[in-house]
């Protein structure tokens, strides 16, 4: 009965309809949600990836506007890692 519950709530939030009498319904229900799981895993990592890489790239453009330029910005970085 669970199952049947389950199954149920799944179609409903897919909202795919699937013809009766259907053997391997089941099956392919479960298939059907472990696709949509992955799918939306995977655009959840990537949005967090381009959230991550929006933030460097501000940090990056913020930090060669307050030291006076490109020239400036990688002098001060190769003097504070000590090839200078």
């Amino acid at each position: 009965m669970k199952d049947a519950i389950a199954i149920a709530i799944a179609k409903a939030k897919l909202g795919r309809k699937k013809p009766p009498n259907n053997a391997s319904s089941k099956s392919d229900d479960l298939a059907s949600i472990d696709q949509e799981l992955t799918r939306t895993t995977l655009g959840l990592m990537l949005t967090i990836g381009v959230v991550v890489g929006l933030g460097g790239l501000v940090c990056l453009v913020v930090g060669l506007i307050k030291s006076g330029g490109a020239t400036q910005f990688f002098r001060g970085l190769f003097t504070a890692l000590g090839l200078f």
